[in-house]
């Protein structure tokens, strides 16, 4: 079984969107077994896949079961694509049929489940868990749209759940510098090599090239809105991707996406065709 886990340093970069494809590309193209787990316990963006369907559990229903019970529930928390063979979700915190009381007496529950499993590492054992049960369910692939900012959670699923991770962010300098920092410096502790990291630039203009990267960097590095620190981190950058030491892909701005992105609606987004660039991406992402 192969997990892919998607990252991001912030919200809004088209993290769980590039998450929904590389699911579709697995399910529909490689026609395996796959399953997307909604891990970003801050936006829960493919909450709406599910507004129509009679949900009865969700990835918080997991963690907070014990015992038999967590058995039952791995076995019913995969739901499957209506239209899309071979593709299943796991959604977050998912509780439409709660009133307002219990939903947040719920989520003070998980969330304090969750900060204490990460804190002592059994995150990794509910995750693995989990894995296990889809896995024995036939499951080639599992991917985890991670919570962005890179928090310890990140940190959890990168190090100890043997996931493939990927990083993506848009071209815009405070993206590029809050993400190449927190890769530079957390890289060893994750136990990841610098050179195989698979980093996306999303959202970039069409046939927008290296060298453009090359001098949208120098630019920044040259001007004087750029603090010290930020003109090492764009200098690391320069030399890494510059040179071929790192290998960075780019998925240009696709009108298509970006509205149904602007509408947040996952269920509508997977209708469309995968584009030819982005397939390119997934394509280079899973060789």
């Amino acid at each position: 079984m192969k997990i892919y886990s998607v990252h991001s340093h912030k919200g809004g970069v088209g993290k769980t969107t590039f998450s929904l494809f590389l699911s579709k590309y697995l399910a529909q193209v490689k026609k395996e077994k796959t399953c997307l787990l909604d891990m970003d316990f801050q936006a829960q963006g493919l909450r709406s896949t599910y507004l129509r369907e009679n949900l009865e559990y969700d990835f918080s229903d997991f963690l907070l079961a014990d015992g038999k019970r967590k058995k039952e529930i791995a076995g019913q928390i995969a739901v499957k694509h209506g239209e899309i063979n071979n593709l299943y979700f796991i959604a977050n915190l998912f509780k439409p049929r709660e009133d307002i009381k219990s939903q947040q007496y719920i989520l003070r529950k998980v969330y304090l489940k969750v900060v204490n499993e990460i804190y002592t590492g059994e995150i990794t054992d509910s995750l693995d868990e989990l894995k296990e049960y889809l896995k024995k369910d036939g499951f080639k692939n599992i991917i985890i749209d991670d919570h962005p900012g890179l928090v310890l959670l990140s940190e959890e699923i990168i190090k100890n759940i043997n996931s493939t991770p990927v990083f993506i962010t848009t071209q815009d300098i405070a993206s590029l510098v809050g993400l190449f920092k927190n890769i530079l410096g957390r890289a060893d502790v994750w136990r990841v090599a610098l050179s195989e990291l698979k980093i996306i630039l999303n959202r970039v203009p069409v046939n927008f090239t290296l060298n453009e990267f090359h001098n949208a960097l120098a630019t920044f590095i040259d001007s004087n809105e750029a603090a010290e620190d930020e003109k090492l981190i764009c200098s690391e950058i320069k030399k890494r991707f510059l040179s071929g030491e790192n290998r960075l892909m780019f998925i240009p701005e696709n009108e298509e996406i970006r509205q149904m992105d602007t509408l947040i609606n996952p269920r509508t987004l997977l209708d469309i065709d995968i584009p030819g660039d982005l397939r390119n991406v997934l394509e280079q992402i899973l060789c």
